[in-house]
């Protein structure tokens, strides 16, 4: 694979617009083929997601969870200078995601009429991390963060093997 140079400056409009043309997807193709993988995974669970990533990852795998034991001994193998990058980031994505923690309240417009405003959490979500060859850890941060403070309960991680 090559690295195409453009000079976007001395290149020519109808070069240009070729460069910024977007493929066009059909979305009633792509909608098939979801609805087809959502139906197979109901239908045979587990052993259709492996399946699926064997079909669509090359990859087989044993488990389709990590073990708490993986997590923890992979903790103690990250670097000091990225332990402490995340732990910098972690630290911002929560004060920034803090603040923006609704209050409830209760007013009363008129005698007997009481308006109130609740925050009820979500109780389980789910969270997309990319991975490949470049795995998004910042993603996981700012999804997982946010998740944890608004008191989500279960939180589920998926990255592709």
């Amino acid at each position: 694979m090559s690295i195409r140079i453009v000079d976007w400056n001395s290149s020519t409009p109808m070069e240009q617009n070729a460069l910024l043309a977007r493929s066009v997807d059909s979305f009633t193709d792509v909608d098939a083929v979801v609805h087809g993988i959502f139906a197979e995974v109901a239908r045979r669970g587990d052993d259709a997601l492996r399946d699926f990533t064997a079909q669509f990852d090359g990859v087989v795998p044993v488990s389709l969870f990590v073990a708490k034991s993986e997590i923890a001994s992979a903790g103690k193998n990250i670097p000091s200078d990225l332990r402490s990058a995340i732990d910098d980031a972690r630290k911002n994505i929560e004060s920034f995601h803090r603040k923006q923690i609704p209050v409830a309240y209760e007013i009363a417009t008129a005698p007997g009429v009481n308006c109130r405003r609740e925050w009820r959490t979500i109780d389980r979500v789910g969270l997309y991390i990319p991975g490949g060859s470049a795995p998004l850890l910042s993603t996981l941060l700012m999804l997982g963060i946010p998740a944890g403070l608004a008191g989500c309960k279960d939180i589920l991680v998926c990255t592709p093997p």
